[in-house]
Protein backbone atom coordinates (compact mmCIF):
# COMPACT_ATOMS: atom_id res chain seq x y z
CA UNK A 1 0.00 0.00 0.00
CA UNK A 2 1.40 3.40 -0.92
CA UNK A 3 1.27 5.70 1.83
CA UNK A 4 0.72 9.43 2.79
CA UNK A 5 2.29 11.19 6.13
CA UNK A 6 0.21 13.38 8.05
CA UNK A 7 2.68 16.64 6.66
CA UNK A 8 2.67 15.73 3.05
CA UNK A 9 -0.64 15.34 2.64
CA UNK A 10 -1.45 18.76 4.41
CA UNK A 11 1.42 20.17 2.34
CA UNK A 12 -0.23 19.26 -1.09
CA UNK A 13 -3.86 19.74 0.64
CA UNK A 14 -2.51 23.84 1.31
CA UNK A 15 -0.68 23.53 -2.27
CA UNK A 16 -3.88 22.54 -4.23
CA UNK A 17 -6.20 25.30 -3.03
CA UNK A 18 -2.88 27.68 -3.87
CA UNK A 19 -2.82 26.22 -7.32
CA UNK A 20 -6.75 26.55 -8.04
CA UNK A 21 -6.64 29.96 -6.78
CA UNK A 22 -3.61 31.05 -8.66
CA UNK A 23 -5.05 29.43 -12.00
CA UNK A 24 -8.48 31.65 -11.76
CA UNK A 25 -5.82 34.48 -12.23
CA UNK A 26 -5.12 33.45 -15.90
CA UNK A 27 -6.89 34.48 -19.19
CA UNK A 28 -6.61 32.72 -21.87
CA UNK A 29 -7.57 34.13 -25.90
CA UNK A 30 -7.95 30.91 -27.10
CA UNK A 31 -11.73 29.43 -27.99
CA UNK A 32 -13.21 27.63 -24.57
CA UNK A 33 -13.82 23.73 -25.60
CA UNK A 34 -16.91 22.16 -25.84
CA UNK A 35 -17.98 21.61 -22.17
CA UNK A 36 -18.52 17.81 -20.96
CA UNK A 37 -22.27 16.67 -20.04
CA UNK A 38 -22.49 16.32 -16.52
CA UNK A 39 -22.97 18.69 -13.27
CA UNK A 40 -19.65 20.61 -12.10
CA UNK A 41 -18.55 20.37 -8.61
CA UNK A 42 -15.43 22.79 -7.26
CA UNK A 43 -12.82 20.94 -5.43
CA UNK A 44 -13.23 23.88 -3.34
CA UNK A 45 -16.79 22.96 -1.91
CA UNK A 46 -15.17 19.88 -0.22
CA UNK A 47 -13.23 21.90 1.72
CA UNK A 48 -16.53 23.68 3.48
CA UNK A 49 -16.23 26.43 6.11
CA UNK A 50 -17.73 25.29 9.73
CA UNK A 51 -19.12 27.74 11.83
CA UNK A 52 -21.13 26.75 14.85
CA UNK A 53 -25.25 26.06 14.97
CA UNK A 54 -26.04 27.11 18.33
CA UNK A 55 -26.33 31.04 19.09
CA UNK A 56 -23.69 32.24 21.44
CA UNK A 57 -25.85 32.55 24.63
CA UNK A 58 -26.34 28.92 24.36
CA UNK A 59 -22.60 28.33 23.71
CA UNK A 60 -21.54 28.21 26.94
CA UNK A 61 -24.03 26.13 28.82
CA UNK A 62 -24.46 23.44 25.54
CA UNK A 63 -21.01 21.54 27.16
CA UNK A 64 -21.33 19.23 29.87
CA UNK A 65 -17.89 18.55 31.64
CA UNK A 66 -17.97 15.26 33.40
CA UNK A 67 -15.47 15.14 36.66
CA UNK A 68 -12.05 14.33 35.69
CA UNK A 69 -11.16 11.01 36.50
CA UNK A 70 -7.80 9.30 37.88
CA UNK A 71 -6.98 7.08 35.31
CA UNK A 72 -4.54 5.20 36.76
CA UNK A 73 -2.98 3.38 33.37
CA UNK A 74 -3.37 3.97 29.57
CA UNK A 75 -3.28 0.56 28.03
CA UNK A 76 -4.26 0.80 24.83
CA UNK A 77 -4.93 3.15 22.21
CA UNK A 78 -7.06 5.54 22.79
CA UNK A 79 -6.96 4.67 26.57
CA UNK A 80 -9.15 1.65 26.86
CA UNK A 81 -10.60 -1.36 24.26
CA UNK A 82 -13.96 1.51 23.83
CA UNK A 83 -11.57 3.98 22.94
CA UNK A 84 -13.58 6.49 25.40
CA UNK A 85 -11.64 8.06 28.65
CA UNK A 86 -14.17 10.97 28.83
CA UNK A 87 -11.58 13.92 31.52
CA UNK A 88 -8.55 12.64 33.04
CA UNK A 89 -7.03 14.46 35.69
CA UNK A 90 -3.54 15.75 35.37
CA UNK A 91 -3.48 19.38 35.10
CA UNK A 92 -2.09 21.98 32.90
CA UNK A 93 1.01 23.08 31.02
CA UNK A 94 0.74 26.45 33.24
CA UNK A 95 1.85 23.82 36.33
CA UNK A 96 3.06 20.54 35.10
CA UNK A 97 6.44 19.73 35.64
CA UNK A 98 8.78 17.84 33.67
CA UNK A 99 9.90 15.20 36.34
CA UNK A 100 11.95 12.72 33.87
CA UNK A 101 12.96 12.21 30.61
CA UNK A 102 14.52 9.48 28.28
CA UNK A 103 15.51 8.18 25.34
CA UNK A 104 12.89 5.26 23.68
CA UNK A 105 15.69 4.22 21.26
CA UNK A 106 15.76 5.65 17.72
CA UNK A 107 13.18 8.52 16.70
CA UNK A 108 11.80 9.31 13.45
CA UNK A 109 13.44 9.16 10.01
CA UNK A 110 12.65 10.93 7.03
CA UNK A 111 12.00 6.90 6.16
CA UNK A 112 10.30 5.50 9.32
CA UNK A 113 8.47 7.83 10.84
CA UNK A 114 7.23 6.89 15.07
CA UNK A 115 3.75 5.02 14.64
CA UNK A 116 3.39 3.54 17.79
CA UNK A 117 2.29 5.59 21.08
CA UNK A 118 3.35 5.11 24.18
CA UNK A 119 0.84 3.03 26.82
CA UNK A 120 1.34 2.75 30.62
CA UNK A 121 0.20 0.12 32.77
CA UNK A 122 1.39 -1.88 36.01
CA UNK A 123 3.50 1.03 37.23
CA UNK A 124 5.35 1.11 33.68
CA UNK A 125 5.45 2.83 30.59
CA UNK A 126 6.01 0.68 27.08
CA UNK A 127 7.26 2.37 23.93
CA UNK A 128 8.31 1.33 20.60
CA UNK A 129 11.11 3.08 18.62
CA UNK A 130 11.40 2.89 15.22
CA UNK A 131 13.69 0.13 14.87
CA UNK A 132 11.53 -2.05 16.47
CA UNK A 133 12.99 -1.76 19.60
CA UNK A 134 10.67 -2.28 22.59
CA UNK A 135 11.58 -0.65 26.12
CA UNK A 136 9.77 -0.74 29.87
CA UNK A 137 10.55 2.65 31.94
CA UNK A 138 9.66 2.87 35.22
CA UNK A 139 6.81 5.35 35.60
CA UNK A 140 7.85 7.46 38.63
CA UNK A 141 11.50 7.54 37.22
CA UNK A 142 11.62 6.90 33.77
CA UNK A 143 14.27 4.23 34.29
CA UNK A 144 14.88 1.94 32.20
CA UNK A 145 13.69 -1.36 32.98
CA UNK A 146 14.12 -3.94 30.12
CA UNK A 147 14.57 -3.41 26.42
CA UNK A 148 13.38 -6.20 23.87
CA UNK A 149 13.88 -6.14 20.03
CA UNK A 150 10.47 -7.26 18.16
CA UNK A 151 11.85 -7.45 15.03
CA UNK A 152 11.13 -10.12 12.30
CA UNK A 153 13.91 -13.36 13.07
CA UNK A 154 13.80 -13.47 9.42
CA UNK A 155 13.35 -10.11 8.14
CA UNK A 156 15.94 -7.66 9.07
CA UNK A 157 14.93 -4.56 6.83
CA UNK A 158 13.74 -1.44 9.26
CA UNK A 159 9.54 -0.84 9.03
CA UNK A 160 6.64 1.04 10.25
CA UNK A 161 5.73 -0.94 13.22
CA UNK A 162 1.95 -1.23 14.77
CA UNK A 163 1.44 -0.17 18.63
CA UNK A 164 1.02 -1.65 21.72
CA UNK A 165 -1.55 -2.82 24.23
CA UNK A 166 -1.51 -4.17 27.65
CA UNK A 167 -4.05 -6.47 28.92
CA UNK A 168 -5.08 -9.00 31.59
CA UNK A 169 -1.06 -8.97 32.78
CA UNK A 170 0.38 -9.62 29.23
CA UNK A 171 2.11 -6.97 26.50
CA UNK A 172 0.96 -7.45 23.24
CA UNK A 173 2.88 -5.64 19.39
CA UNK A 174 1.76 -6.15 16.21
CA UNK A 175 4.91 -4.72 14.08
CA UNK A 176 5.22 -4.48 10.38
CA UNK A 177 6.33 -7.69 9.53
CA UNK A 178 3.42 -9.45 9.27
CA UNK A 179 2.92 -10.18 13.00
CA UNK A 180 1.61 -9.86 16.53
CA UNK A 181 3.66 -10.75 19.51
CA UNK A 182 2.86 -11.35 23.29
CA UNK A 183 5.28 -10.68 25.79
CA UNK A 184 5.84 -11.01 29.79
CA UNK A 185 6.07 -6.85 30.47
CA UNK A 186 8.51 -7.74 33.44
CA UNK A 187 11.14 -8.79 31.82
CA UNK A 188 10.33 -8.68 27.87
CA UNK A 189 10.52 -12.38 27.48
CA UNK A 190 8.53 -13.37 24.35
CA UNK A 191 5.31 -16.02 24.73
CA UNK A 192 4.23 -16.29 21.60
CA UNK A 193 4.50 -14.74 18.20
CA UNK A 194 1.83 -15.18 15.57
CA UNK A 195 2.01 -14.60 11.86
CA UNK A 196 -0.90 -12.82 9.61
CA UNK A 197 -1.39 -12.35 6.48
CA UNK A 198 0.06 -8.72 6.46
CA UNK A 199 1.94 -6.00 8.42
CA UNK A 200 0.23 -4.02 10.72
CA UNK A 201 0.36 -0.22 11.15
CA UNK A 202 -2.41 0.27 13.79
CA UNK A 203 -2.34 -1.00 17.68
CA UNK A 204 -4.19 -4.10 18.55
CA UNK A 205 -7.39 -3.83 21.03
CA UNK A 206 -7.20 -6.46 23.61
CA UNK A 207 -10.76 -7.46 25.60
CA UNK A 208 -11.81 -10.33 27.48
CA UNK A 209 -9.11 -12.92 25.97
CA UNK A 210 -9.25 -11.68 22.20
CA UNK A 211 -6.89 -9.91 20.53
CA UNK A 212 -8.04 -7.73 17.25
CA UNK A 213 -6.04 -6.67 15.01
CA UNK A 214 -6.44 -4.70 11.48
CA UNK A 215 -4.08 -5.71 9.15
CA UNK A 216 -2.56 -3.34 5.79
CA UNK A 217 -4.75 -5.48 3.49
CA UNK A 218 -8.11 -4.66 5.58
CA UNK A 219 -8.37 -7.54 7.07
CA UNK A 220 -9.57 -7.89 10.60
CA UNK A 221 -8.10 -10.61 12.24
CA UNK A 222 -9.00 -12.02 16.31
CA UNK A 223 -6.54 -14.09 18.04
CA UNK A 224 -6.71 -15.92 21.40
CA UNK A 225 -4.57 -13.61 23.32
CA UNK A 226 -3.15 -17.38 25.84
CA UNK A 227 -1.55 -18.27 22.67
CA UNK A 228 -1.84 -16.37 19.63
CA UNK A 229 -3.99 -18.67 17.64
CA UNK A 230 -6.57 -16.99 14.78
CA UNK A 231 -9.85 -17.51 16.00
CA UNK A 232 -11.28 -15.66 13.12
CA UNK A 233 -10.93 -13.48 10.55
CA UNK A 234 -12.59 -10.81 8.09
CA UNK A 235 -11.44 -9.92 4.87
CA UNK A 236 -12.12 -6.52 3.74
CA UNK A 237 -11.93 -4.82 0.10
CA UNK A 238 -7.97 -3.61 -0.67
CA UNK A 239 -7.04 -0.35 -1.11
CA UNK A 240 -3.71 0.67 -3.00
CA UNK A 241 -3.05 3.73 -1.37
CA UNK A 242 -3.47 5.34 2.37
CA UNK A 243 -2.29 7.48 4.93
CA UNK A 244 0.50 6.55 7.25
CA UNK A 245 -0.76 4.83 9.56
CA UNK A 246 -4.32 3.05 10.36
CA UNK A 247 -7.09 2.69 13.32
CA UNK A 248 -7.18 0.18 15.90
CA UNK A 249 -10.34 -1.45 16.43
CA UNK A 250 -12.60 -0.59 18.77
CA UNK A 251 -14.29 -3.18 21.10
CA UNK A 252 -16.73 -4.15 24.17
CA UNK A 253 -17.95 -7.50 25.28
CA UNK A 254 -20.47 -8.28 22.31
CA UNK A 255 -19.21 -6.20 19.06
CA UNK A 256 -15.57 -5.14 17.35
CA UNK A 257 -15.74 -1.99 15.20
CA UNK A 258 -13.25 -2.70 12.79
CA UNK A 259 -12.05 0.93 10.44
CA UNK A 260 -10.63 0.39 7.32
CA UNK A 261 -8.06 2.84 4.36
CA UNK A 262 -11.35 2.32 1.81
CA UNK A 263 -13.21 4.48 4.34
CA UNK A 264 -15.67 0.70 5.48
CA UNK A 265 -16.91 0.45 8.83
CA UNK A 266 -18.13 -3.34 9.96
CA UNK A 267 -19.11 -4.10 13.11
CA UNK A 268 -18.22 -7.86 13.77
CA UNK A 269 -19.39 -9.72 16.82
CA UNK A 270 -16.80 -10.88 18.98
CA UNK A 271 -17.32 -14.80 19.06
CA UNK A 272 -16.68 -15.66 15.31
CA UNK A 273 -16.35 -12.46 13.29
CA UNK A 274 -19.74 -12.55 11.67
CA UNK A 275 -21.27 -8.89 10.10
CA UNK A 276 -23.55 -7.06 12.39
CA UNK A 277 -23.66 -4.27 10.01
CA UNK A 278 -21.83 -2.33 7.85
CA UNK A 279 -20.81 1.19 6.90
CA UNK A 280 -19.01 3.51 4.26
CA UNK A 281 -17.75 6.61 5.01
CA UNK A 282 -15.85 6.59 1.37
CA UNK A 283 -15.87 9.82 -0.99
CA UNK A 284 -18.71 9.40 -3.27
CA UNK A 285 -16.95 11.42 -5.44
CA UNK A 286 -14.24 10.27 -7.98
CA UNK A 287 -11.56 12.80 -7.07
CA UNK A 288 -8.16 12.36 -8.46
CA UNK A 289 -4.80 12.79 -5.52
CA UNK A 290 -5.21 13.18 -1.71
CA UNK A 291 -8.72 14.28 -2.54
CA UNK A 292 -10.23 10.80 -3.06
CA UNK A 293 -8.90 9.23 0.17
CA UNK A 294 -11.13 7.66 1.67
CA UNK A 295 -8.98 6.38 4.47
CA UNK A 296 -10.30 5.89 8.35
CA UNK A 297 -7.17 7.02 10.48
CA UNK A 298 -8.58 7.68 13.54
CA UNK A 299 -10.04 5.49 16.32
CA UNK A 300 -13.51 4.60 16.09
CA UNK A 301 -15.16 5.31 19.71
CA UNK A 302 -17.56 3.20 21.30
CA UNK A 303 -20.00 5.78 23.78
CA UNK A 304 -22.83 3.56 25.56
CA UNK A 305 -25.04 2.80 22.08
CA UNK A 306 -23.36 5.15 19.61
CA UNK A 307 -20.22 4.74 17.61
CA UNK A 308 -18.53 7.90 16.15
CA UNK A 309 -16.43 7.31 13.30
CA UNK A 310 -14.99 10.06 11.00
CA UNK A 311 -12.69 9.62 7.63
CA UNK A 312 -10.26 12.31 5.72
CA UNK A 313 -13.13 12.02 2.74
CA UNK A 314 -15.26 14.60 4.57
CA UNK A 315 -17.58 12.07 6.74
CA UNK A 316 -18.41 11.97 10.60
CA UNK A 317 -20.75 9.89 11.39
CA UNK A 318 -22.71 8.96 14.37
CA UNK A 319 -23.83 5.23 14.41
CA UNK A 320 -26.45 2.86 16.31
CA UNK A 321 -24.10 0.57 17.86
CA UNK A 322 -26.83 -2.13 17.37
CA UNK A 323 -27.84 -1.73 14.11
CA UNK A 324 -25.32 0.86 12.15
CA UNK A 325 -28.20 3.18 11.38
CA UNK A 326 -26.81 6.99 10.91
CA UNK A 327 -28.03 8.68 14.03
CA UNK A 328 -26.00 11.92 12.06
CA UNK A 329 -23.75 13.18 9.79
CA UNK A 330 -21.49 15.95 9.04
CA UNK A 331 -19.18 16.96 6.59
CA UNK A 332 -16.04 17.23 8.44
CA UNK A 333 -12.58 15.62 7.97
CA UNK A 334 -9.97 14.55 10.23
CA UNK A 335 -6.92 12.00 10.58
CA UNK A 336 -7.23 12.02 14.35
CA UNK A 337 -9.55 9.69 16.93
CA UNK A 338 -12.51 12.17 18.15
CA UNK A 339 -12.07 12.84 21.78
CA UNK A 340 -15.39 12.20 23.11
CA UNK A 341 -16.53 13.62 26.93
CA UNK A 342 -20.01 14.41 28.71
CA UNK A 343 -22.37 15.37 26.23
CA UNK A 344 -19.72 16.38 23.29
CA UNK A 345 -17.44 15.49 20.97
CA UNK A 346 -14.19 17.14 19.82
CA UNK A 347 -12.39 16.52 16.56
CA UNK A 348 -9.14 18.06 14.74
CA UNK A 349 -9.50 19.15 11.37
CA UNK A 350 -7.32 18.79 8.83
CA UNK A 351 -7.32 22.22 8.09
CA UNK A 352 -6.25 23.75 11.43
CA UNK A 353 -9.21 23.97 13.18
CA UNK A 354 -10.42 22.28 16.53
CA UNK A 355 -14.77 21.53 16.73
CA UNK A 356 -16.73 20.66 19.72
CA UNK A 357 -20.11 18.68 18.49
CA UNK A 358 -23.49 18.00 20.59
CA UNK A 359 -22.99 14.10 20.35
CA UNK A 360 -26.81 13.70 20.15
CA UNK A 361 -27.42 15.70 16.97
CA UNK A 362 -23.83 16.75 15.68
CA UNK A 363 -24.91 20.07 16.12
CA UNK A 364 -21.50 22.33 16.03
CA UNK A 365 -21.01 24.23 19.40
CA UNK A 366 -17.43 25.63 18.98
CA UNK A 367 -14.78 26.17 16.45
CA UNK A 368 -11.45 27.46 17.56
CA UNK A 369 -8.69 27.67 14.72
CA UNK A 370 -4.98 27.06 15.12
CA UNK A 371 -2.01 28.29 13.77
CA UNK A 372 -1.05 27.22 10.61
CA UNK A 373 2.16 28.42 9.95
CA UNK A 374 5.16 28.78 11.85
CA UNK A 375 6.38 31.62 10.08
CA UNK A 376 2.56 33.18 9.56
CA UNK A 377 4.17 36.05 7.68
CA UNK A 378 5.58 34.21 5.35
CA UNK A 379 3.43 31.28 5.58
CA UNK A 380 6.27 28.83 5.86
CA UNK A 381 6.22 26.07 7.67
CA UNK A 382 3.18 24.14 8.09
CA UNK A 383 2.39 23.06 11.42
CA UNK A 384 0.83 19.91 11.75
CA UNK A 385 -1.20 19.22 14.96
CA UNK A 386 -2.19 15.83 17.24
CA UNK A 387 -5.33 14.78 19.44
CA UNK A 388 -7.27 16.45 20.78
CA UNK A 389 -7.56 15.09 24.48
CA UNK A 390 -9.40 16.70 27.41
CA UNK A 391 -7.50 16.98 30.54
CA UNK A 392 -8.77 19.10 33.61
CA UNK A 393 -11.76 20.45 31.35
CA UNK A 394 -9.52 21.81 28.60
CA UNK A 395 -8.53 19.99 25.91
CA UNK A 396 -4.92 19.49 24.69
CA UNK A 397 -3.78 19.64 20.97
CA UNK A 398 0.08 19.07 20.46
CA UNK A 399 2.14 20.07 17.15
CA UNK A 400 5.13 20.99 14.91
CA UNK A 401 8.14 22.61 16.97
CA UNK A 402 6.97 20.93 20.55
CA UNK A 403 3.63 23.04 20.32
CA UNK A 404 1.24 22.79 23.37
CA UNK A 405 -2.36 24.09 23.21
CA UNK A 406 -4.87 24.26 25.74
CA UNK A 407 -8.37 25.19 24.61
CA UNK A 408 -11.51 25.67 26.75
CA UNK A 409 -13.71 22.86 26.83
CA UNK A 410 -16.89 24.78 26.82
CA UNK A 411 -16.09 27.71 24.46
CA UNK A 412 -12.80 26.64 22.50
CA UNK A 413 -10.83 30.09 23.90
CA UNK A 414 -6.97 29.36 24.06
CA UNK A 415 -6.41 28.86 27.95
CA UNK A 416 -2.88 28.16 28.00
CA UNK A 417 0.28 27.52 25.46
CA UNK A 418 3.47 26.07 26.21
CA UNK A 419 6.11 24.13 24.36
CA UNK A 420 8.12 20.64 24.77
CA UNK A 421 11.95 20.89 22.96
CA UNK A 422 10.71 18.78 19.56
CA UNK A 423 8.18 18.15 17.64
CA UNK A 424 5.24 16.12 18.66
CA UNK A 425 4.15 13.57 15.90
CA UNK A 426 1.69 10.96 18.30
CA UNK A 427 -0.80 12.75 20.88
CA UNK A 428 0.26 12.47 24.46
CA UNK A 429 -1.34 10.01 26.89
CA UNK A 430 -2.27 11.01 30.35
CA UNK A 431 -1.99 8.18 33.42
CA UNK A 432 -1.57 8.64 37.20
CA UNK A 433 -2.24 11.99 37.20
CA UNK A 434 0.75 12.22 34.45
CA UNK A 435 1.37 13.86 31.44
CA UNK A 436 3.33 11.71 29.33
CA UNK A 437 4.51 13.55 25.76
CA UNK A 438 6.96 11.97 23.15
CA UNK A 439 8.80 13.60 20.59
CA UNK A 440 9.87 12.65 17.43
CA UNK A 441 13.70 12.98 18.20
CA UNK A 442 12.64 9.57 20.58
CA UNK A 443 12.99 11.35 23.89
CA UNK A 444 9.62 10.19 26.15
CA UNK A 445 8.93 13.07 29.28
CA UNK A 446 6.80 13.04 31.89
CA UNK A 447 5.20 16.31 33.42
CA UNK A 448 3.20 16.49 36.56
Amino acid sequence: MKLLSPFLFNTLLLSSLFFISACSVFDSSEPENPRLPGDRISILDLQKELSPTLTAKAESTAIEIPPAIDNEDWPQSSGYPNHLLQNINVGSGANLEKIWHSSIGDGATKRVPLNAKPIAAAGKVFTLDSDSKLRAFHNQTGKVLWEQSVKSITEKETVINGGLAYSGGVLFVTSGYDEVLALNPDNGDIYWRTKITAGSRAAPTVINGRVFVTALNNHSIALDASNGKVLWEYEGTGETTGLLGAASPAADDQIVIAAFSTGDIVALRVENGSTAWEDSLSNSLRLGGIAGLSDIRGNPVIAGDRVIAISYSNKMVALDKNNGSRLWQREISSIETPWVSGNAVYVLTPNFKVVAMDIANGDIIWVSELAKYEKPKSNKGVINWVGPLMVNGKILVSGTGGRMVELDAKTGAQVNSWKVKDTVSLAPIAAGGTLYVLTDNGTLSAYR
